[in-house]
């Protein structure tokens, strides 16, 4: 997961996510808008996030050289086939069987309900966002960085991809795409001119607006009435663009991070940035920030991760997504999850010709459960399986909520089910898993 060129000086190649934990109240009970961790150290950076109904929720992201694309149903997570070889960053859908990914290398997959399958996309150049309009035409942005910064845009069309007649019109990299019923803005990597922000209206051409503003955009959200634009300023501190009335203007001031994600509602705007950074700001005219809360260990884990995107659904709640800050595996994937309880346990891995991947021996399956592939590394119990695979025949790779880490482990009755554990303990369904498992006694109280 790579920021622009202009953010490596600050933060590395890679985004991340905001990571969560829950507040108790004075009774013990977990207070309702806590956020918590739901998966962790994914095979590759979260960076995508798209919910098209209540029972689905799908997640782009990877690593160089590797897509990935996980869907959660409301109780199981599922890697699904088809992530291909190019990391993915963007993510955007019509409905369940109408979603697209892009990424690297000019890849554009689309979910047709069954099955990804790739499209032609026109271009070899990285692609970075997706957006469009049902029933409309569809918009993927990008840039093409040798021999020199060069602006891409690509539109679906009843012929496939094609180029659009603006692309290659600004050196500069587009990192982001979205609108409204009625126009479409783009954001881009700063140049001489300032902040790069194209508008185009329903039906005309992308032309450049202003932006009132230098800095590098890298993300844009619409609702109708308003429109955000997010990114760092010149000085390496966040920025936010408002466009209301017609025009757009800076907001909130300079703020801490540069910001990477946002996400506008009927009621509020949710902004995502660097080293954990995310707020949620009214739409009223004189709202102020409020950072989402934490407690002292979360923020602690904070100041290493940096966040990616951010959505809210009525259905879902909030959800952040991204990856670790630099020295801190910077590919592992982290999602975080505010609103009613969230599933974490193990991911089901669907790469096998898009079925469910072979059974590894000694799982009951009791949270719809995930057996690793035939070939596992054969990590032993109570190990790391950073991966989310690789276990041992009869171990499976489950996410310990408490403890925040994956390990191989497997389902059991009692303590006595887990004599091959240095410390055996069974936790208790629901504390650190939804379903009783082994968990080694350094991972957390267990009961």
């Amino acid at each position: 997961m790579r920021l622009p060129p202009a953010l490596v000086p600050f933060f590395g190649l890679f985004l991340g996510l905001f990571l969560g934990a829950c507040e108790d109240d004075p009774d013990g009970n977990e207070s309702a808008g806590s956020l918590k961790v739901v998966l962790s150290d994914l095979d590759g950076a979260a960076q995508a996030l798209f919910a098209p109904s209540p029972d689905a929720l799908f997640v782009a992201g990877g690593r160089a050289g590797r897509g990935m694309i996980l869907r959660y149903d409301g109780k199981e997570w599922t890697r699904m086939d088809g992530g291909g070889e190019q990391e993915l960053h963007g993510l955007w859908g019509a409905a369940d069987d109408a979603i697209w990914a892009v990424g690297d290398g000019g890849t554009i997959l689309r979910w047709d309900g069954a099955e990804w399958t790739a499209e032609a996309s026109s271009t070899e150049a990285d692609l970075y966002a997706v957006w469009g309009r049902p029933g409309s035409e569809i918009w993927a942005v990008g840039g093409s960085p040798a021999p020199g910064p060069s602006s891409v845009i690509v539109r679906r069309t009843a012929a496939g991809w094609v180029p659009d007649e603006a692309s290659g019109t600004w050196n500069s990299t587009l990192r982001g795409v979205g609108g409204d019923s009625e126009r479409a803005w783009i954001v881009g990597g700063g140049d001489a001119e300032g902040a790069l922000l194209l508008e185009r209206e329903e039906g005309g051409a992308w032309a450049r607006v202003d932006a009132r503003g230098d800095a590098d955009l890298f993300a844009v959200h619409a609702r109708e009435g308003e429109a955000w634009a997010v990114g760092r300023d010149a000085l390496g501190a966040g920025v936010a663009l408002r466009r209301r009335e017609g025009a757009w203007a800076p907001t909130q001031g300079s703020l801490p991070e540069p910001l990477m994600g946002v996400f506008v509602d009927d009621e509020a705007v949710f902004l995502a940035g660097s080293r954990g950074y995310l707020a949620r700001v009214a739409r009223s005219d004189d709202a102020a920030l409020e950072e989402r809360p934490a407690d002292e260990a979360t923020r602690a884990v904070l100041g290493e991760r940096c966040l990616a995107a951010v959505i809210v659904d009525e259905a879902w709640g909030l959800w952040a997504a991204g990856g670790g800050c630099p020295g801190d595996n910077a590919d592992l994937g982290i999602l975080a999850h505010e609103g009613e309880a969230a599933s974490g346990g193990p991911v089901r891995n669907l790469e096998h010709d898009g079925g469910a991947a072979p059974d590894a021996g000694g799982g009951d399956d009791r949270d719809g459960g995930i057996d690793q592939p035939p070939d596992g590394a054969g990590i032993g119990p109570g190990d790391e399986c950073p991966s989310g695979t690789g276990c041992a025949a009869g171990l499976q790779c489950w996410f310990l909520a408490e403890a925040v880490r994956f390990v191989c482990t497997h389902p059991c009755g009692d303590a006595d089910d887990c004599g091959n554990f240095a410390s055996p303990c069974c936790t208790e369904p629901g504390q650190q898993t939804s379903t009783t498992v082994c968990i080694p006694e350094k991972t957390g109280a267990c009961e």
